[in-house]
């Protein structure tokens, strides 16, 4: 336990702290918003006083003109000003207090309300961890609170009083009006000075138990890794997840190969699939890949008839600058067209399945170094030796198709 204990190095994780707040277990001492109160209390008591003191005497004067006009519609209309001259004098002290106190809790943290501390637990009923935290820390430190209260409040109570019973003794003869005054001043004297002392008291307590909760909450090496773990996923679950999600990516994106217009081709490692359809917009990138999956675009290509058209240049434009579902960029406008008149054209012959050269008047194969391999980040596929100079790979291992370039555009 004590290893455990000394293990426990690391600060709190966010949802450690939230557990905990909502477990009710957080930095809080009640006496502090109960001293403000207080304070509150002896701040606008003088004056509270004083006020009752004036409204109450104008009532005892109005009761003998009362008494003699015991009228109804008279009586009524008094005691309706009494009622709310006492709202008006007693409403500002009960106002501070309620704000005094609501503060004292917004200062800790806030008003926390959790259910977790109602719900029953069967281990509070085994005597031994309560007879055990009878002797801990945490009691010692309330029975010093105690103890540390009880000789402050004594001695100051002990000495405003002896202050007040020496003035008393040594001026003579009082008046009872003068007396009942004095005391009142030293009452509020006493409960002043207690409440201040009482306010540092509990901001040490409060201090000290956030201390406690803290500690209560740090955490080993070990509970960070597995919490970080158990937000995050496990990395090899993690991986397998994203590697599910590009696979269906990929399963949807060759589905849109079957309803391209063309395939723009490398040829070996690197297929764009586009899709035209006239008044429409620009042409739409339904599909491109490198190395395997430019394999697998192409032999879907063949099997649903698409046809393919051998342009390394603008297959790698096409590849870096655009993405799935996007539409391809102006600069490629015209290059695309011709691409597409093409296409049809060969459509109306019936002549466009298979591989064909680009009819754009380039040369192709002059790739500039910024569409190259390294600058694309692509390797060719090593299943791209399997695609001989004139024949497409077919899928499930059937014989490939040779490329048609009797049809090409000069």
């Amino acid at each position: 336990m004590a290893e455990d204990k000394h293990s426990k190095t690391e600060k709190p994780t966010g949802k450690r702290r939230k557990e905990a707040k909502d477990e009710g277990n957080v930095a809080k001492t009640p006496d502090l918003s109960a001293w403000l109160t207080v304070l509150a209390f002896v701040a606008l008591g003088p004056y509270t006083v004083g006020a009752l003191r004036g409204a109450f005497t104008e009532l005892l004067n109005e009761v003998p003109r009362m008494a003699s006009r015991p009228d109804v519609l008279e009586i009524r209309p008094i005691m309706l000003s009494v009622l709310a001259d006492f709202a008006k004098i007693v409403g500002p002290i009960v106002f501070a207090c309620m704000v005094l106190g609501v503060m004292g809790h917004v200062v800790q943290g806030g008003v926390h309300v959790s259910s977790k501390r109602f719900k029953p637990k069967w281990k509070k009923l085994n005597p031994g961890p309560g007879i055990k935290n009878m002797f801990g820390a945490q009691s010692l430190w309330t029975l010093t609170k105690t103890l540390i209260k009880f000789v402050v409040f004594g001695t100051v109570a002990f000495m405003v009083s002896r202050d007040v019973i020496s003035r008393l003794a040594t001026s003579g003869r009082w008046s009872l009006s003068a007396v009942v005054s004095v005391g009142a001043a030293s009452a509020m004297d006493i409960l002043r000075l207690i409440a201040i002392t009482g306010l540092v008291i509990a901001a040490a307590d409060w201090v000290m138990e956030k201390r406690r909760v803290e500690k209560s909450l740090k955490m080993t090496k070990d509970e960070v890794k597995r919490e970080a773990k158990m937000q995050e996923g496990d990395p090899l679950a993690k991986g397998q997840r994203k590697a599910r999600a590009r696979e269906m990516a990929r399963q949807r994106m060759m589905a849109n190969v079957a309803d391209a217009t063309v395939v723009m081709v490398n040829p070996t490692h690197v297929a764009v699939a586009l899709k035209y359809e006239p008044g429409g917009g620009a042409p739409q990138v339904v599909a491109k890949g490198a190395g395997h999956l430019a394999l697998r675009i192409r032999a879907e290509a063949e099997e649903h008839g698409v046809p393919m058209v051998r342009d390394p240049l603008v297959t790698r434009m096409l590849y870096k600058l655009c993405e799935v579902d996007h539409y391809i960029p102006p600069d490629l406008y015209d290059a695309i067209a011709q691409v597409l008149a093409f296409v049809f054209y060969l459509d109306q012959m019936g002549k466009a399945d298979g591989t064909h050269e680009t009819p754009v008047a380039h040369d192709p194969d002059d790739v500039p170094e910024e569409y190259s391999d390294d600058a694309l980040g692509l390797r060719a596929h090593p299943d791209a030796a399997d695609v001989v100079e004139g024949e497409v790979a077919a899928p499930d291992g059937e014989p490939g198709r040779h490329r048609d370039d009797s049809h090409r555009v000069a």
